[in-house]
Order: structure tokens, then C-alpha cells, then sequence
């Protein structure tokens, strides 16, 4: 029944996180594609870049607010400790939760597989983890944007220290480790996706960010 649970945690994740707001309100406000603008990814970025860095703001807050709602009904409103294993068994339980709605935000069945790159989706695992873990993941987001004013570095840099949190925080209790490998495969999953920002970034061609328009480094 325990992992039955887990599926069915792990589907409604990926359908709630095939809702692409990215695409819903672009298509709203300006009838575009977001898939066919600017970068062409369905994220925060690049609708800001594209109709506005308030709807961008707005988009970045609701896909958050959705993954962050269901990561803690999965931990905390179903039957938190399903597999025994204590604080961590309903950590994980939260983990599968997000994981099902980062698959969904990066391949999103609803809108041609076409998704984001994850890192608002991150940042609710962050917060599922520990809202303080996500305090200090946020700060070091906002710093490294404010020395290059490179979205993504700032997102890959942040993305890297969600294992360490979960390590930091539950590597050390029972089963711990399952959640710190869900954190790892989640930020993995949005290295993998600014690989054509890295090269950018290895090249020197990686676009800054200003509110209103993008500049070239």
C-alpha cells in the first residue's frame, strides 16, 4: 500500500506541474506561445523577458505556491509516516510529491512536453525541506544575481545547495539519505536543463538580466 501511495502522490505531482502557468498566462495577456518567444522555455525568465518581469514575478509565485501546496500535503495532510520511517518517512513522502511536479513543469503533458527548467519547482523543495533552508538558498540566489546579473548561474548555484540542506538537515536520521537522493536527482535535473546556459556561460555569451530587457555580457 506504502508504494501505491507513493505512485499515486507521484501522478497527481506530475499533472499538477503539467500546468504550465508559463504558458497559461502568456497566452492570456498576450496570445503568444511561450514556447516560440524569446529562449523559448516555458519558465518565469523568459515570460518576464517576454510580456513583463510582473508577470514573470506572478508566474515564478504561482508555480512555487502550487509545488510548495502539494510537496506539504504530501508530507503533512495524507498519512505522514506511511513507510515507518519516522520525520524522514514523511519528509519523503513530501519529495515524491514535488519530484512528480518537477517531471510535470519539465515535460509537461499538457502543453507538447514542452516545459521550464525546474527551479521554481527547486525552490519548493526547498521549502518542503525547510522553509530556513529556503531563507538561505534564496539570499545566495539574490547574491550571485547581484554581483552578475546572470539568472542562470544564480539558479544553478542555488539549485546546488538543496542536497546539501536536506543533508545538513536529515543525513544523519533514519532513511535519510532517500530524501537527500531525491534532492540530488531534482537539482541534477535543472543542471541538466541550463546546459545551453552553460555553454553560453563557458563562451561568454550568456544573456544578463535586467528588468525590462536582456543584455549581452
Amino acid at each position: 500500500m506504502s508504494v501505491v501511495y507513493l505512485v499515486i502522490l507521484f501522478v497527481i505531482g506530475y499533472l499538477l506541474g503539467s500546468i504550465n502557468v508559463s504558458a497559461i498566462v502568456t497566452k492570456c495577456v498576450s496570445k503568444l506561445d511561450i514556447t516560440e518567444v524569446g529562449s523559448g522555455n516555458a519558465g518565469g525568465t523568459n515570460v518576464a523577458r517576454t510580456i513583463g518581469a510582473k508577470w514573470g514575478v506572478i508566474v515564478i509565485l504561482i508555480e512555487i505556491i502550487k509545488s510548495t501546496g502539494f510537496g506539504l500535503i504530501g508530507r503533512w495532510l495524507f498519512p505522514a509516516d506511511i513507510l515507518g520511517w519516522g520525520e524522514c518517512g514523511a519528509l519523503f513522502s513530501g519529495l515524491v510529491a514535488v519530484l512528480g511536479c518537477f517531471v510535470g513543469n519539465r515535460l509537461p503533458c499538457f502543453n507538447r512536453f514542452k516545459g521550464g527548467k525546474g527551479v521554481t519547482v527547486g525552490a519548493a523543495l526547498a521549502i518542503v525541506i525547510d522553509w530556513r533552508a529556503f531563507v538561505v538558498l534564496v539570499l545566495l540566489f539574490l547574491v550571485i544575481f547581484l554581483i552578475t546579473h546572470i539568472v542562470s548561474i544564480s539558479s544553478i548555484i542555488a539549485a546546488m545547495g538543496i542536497p546539501v540542506a536536506a543533508f545538513i538537515l536529515y543525513g544523519n536520521k533514519p532513511y535519510g539519505i532517500y530524501s537527500v537522493i531525491i534532492a540530488a536527482v531534482i537539482t541534477l535535473g535543472i543542471v541538466l536543463g541550463h546546459l545551453p546556459n552553460i555553454k553560453r556561460l563557458i563562451n561568454g555569451t550568456e544573456n544578463r538580466f535586467e528588468f525590462g530587457r536582456s543584455k549581452k555580457k
